[in-house]
């Protein structure tokens, strides 16, 4: 199976309570049922309060809007009393996630969070991915073309000799012509992502529009000259 996960993937680690928009807020949180039968043998006066503190139906009980484990300074008392390898899967995995798309998984960590953002959005260099066990011959050939389509958008958008403007506009028009021809002549899709020429769209000089309806396939945002 063909795993690809961005470059910034393993830079993420929870800052805990220094987080000023903590994920231990405002969510209800249902335990996979795994973790839910760790809860339930936890002794003393501890596992006390998490049978308390989850519902039958094995999710957490807020109190008010916050997590009943997050504590006065922000740190998960699941954590600090029974262990990190303790959490539900929930827990443990946000903010990564991963789509898997016949044959292939993709992974990668969600803006809702903070730190996530702030990983991705203060990168300076080029964004990158990295392919593990790529052995394409059990991926859906339909993905595989995405992904070529995929790095002719990118490679637009990384020509950073061009403005962000430019880079934008030339995307969007790409775009345009991808999904005419994925909606209307797909036979000619593979060719079209093979022969890619990101200069036919930089090159093109565009002028700005008001108007911003999106009809079926098409995208108005910007016009090519």
């Amino acid at each position: 199976m063909m795993i690809t996960v961005p470059e910034y993937f393993d830079s993420f680690k929870c800052i805990g309570g220094e987080c000023y928009d903590s994920c231990c807020i405002g969510w209800e949180i249902d335990i996979d049922e795994e973790t839910h039968k760790i809860y339930r043998s936890v002794g003393g006066e501890f596992g006390e309060k998490m049978r308390r503190c989850i519902s039958d139906e094995g999710s957490f009980i807020l109190n008010g809007e916050r997590c009943p484990f997050l504590n006065d300074d922000n740190l998960c008392d699941i954590i600090l009393n029974i262990g990190e390898d303790k959490l539900c899967r929930v827990c443990d995995k946000y903010p990564r996630f991963e789509k898997e798309y016949g044959g292939a998984v993709e992974k990668g960590i969600g803006l809702s969070c903070p730190e996530a953002g702030r990983i991705v959005f203060s990168n300076k260099g080029k964004w990158g991915e990295v392919t593990e066990n790529n052995n394409a011959s059990d991926t859906d050939e339909d993905y595989l073309l995405l992904v070529k389509a995929r790095k002719n958008l990118t490679d637009i958008l990384q020509s950073r000799e061009y403005s962000i403007g430019k880079r934008i506009a030339a995307t969007l028009s790409a775009v345009e012509d991808m999904q005419y021809i994925i909606n209307e002549k797909y036979e000619e899709f593979a060719a079209f992502t093979a022969e890619f020429d990101k200069e036919k769209y930089l090159d093109r000089e565009y002028i700005p529009t008001n108007d911003f309806s999106i009809r079926p396939y098409k995208f108005d945002r910007v016009s090519p000259i």
